[in-house]
């Protein structure tokens, strides 16, 4: 079996990254779309664009076969919370339950109303977002608590 490499700069790629970018390569991509787009989540185009894949069939795939962060649940359109994404490619594409546990506080608090935006994101720490959740019952031990 040959190693994969990157086919931006020719690093090879974790047996866990389900793309054709390295984690270096798929931040850059990341950091120019935080910077081109002010919306909390990346939809199947951006999702392609950060892990070097040819069509967008290639992301649907690998997020049905659970190889991506889980997508916002309750949504007709492929969406993911940008700050999950990001932190599953800093940690090496590792879905960890820190990663979920964020994921579905942002979900939970969406439908509460909370106000969350890219300032709740990245000026603050995400964790007092959880922290004030489970506070008020909504999310315990990473499972939610209002159905």
């Amino acid at each position: 079996m040959s190693k994969r490499t990157c086919v931006n700069c020719g690093a090879s790629l974790s047996s866990y990254n389900p793309g054709t970018l390295c984690r270096p390569c798929q931040e850059n991509q990341a950091e120019e779309k935080k910077a081109d787009i002010e919306s909390l989540h990346y939809d199947v185009e951006d999702m392609r664009v950060l892990l070097g894949l040819n069509s967008q069939e290639q992301v649907r795939r690998r997020a049905r076969r659970n190889r991506l962060p889980p997508a916002i649940p309750g949504n007709r359109k492929w969406l993911w919370f940008k700050e999950v994404v990001d932190s599953w490619i800093r940690s090496d594409h590792q879905i960890s339950p820190a990663n979920s546990e964020l994921q579905e506080a942002i979900s939970i608090a969406l439908q509460l109303g909370y106000p969350i935006d890219q300032s709740t994101l990245y000026g603050h720490d995400p964790s007092n977002l959880i922290d004030m959740l489970k506070q008020s019952g909504y999310l315990q031990d990473g499972k939610d608590q209002s159905q």
